[in-house]
């Protein structure tokens, strides 16, 4: 496994700052704010966050 991701909507603002900053997530590549696709309308992001695995064998985050 490379990496864990997970859907937050948007409103939920202590869950996203909880994955975010305690948890280090990042915006994946295939979050709608991303893709430039339908960003208003959207109500949620996806986060992902490599496995320790992925880091020792130097993949790169993002999608």
């Amino acid at each position: 496994m490379k990496k864990v991701m997970l859907t937050v909507f948007k409103h939920n603002h202590g869950a996203y700052q909880f994955f975010r900053e305690a948890l280090q997530f990042e915006i994946d590549d295939t979050s709608p704010s991303m893709s430039g696709c339908c960003v208003d309308d959207c109500t949620y992001e996806i986060l992902s966050r490599q496995t320790k695995h992925a880091e020792a064998l130097g993949h790169s985050h993002g999608g």
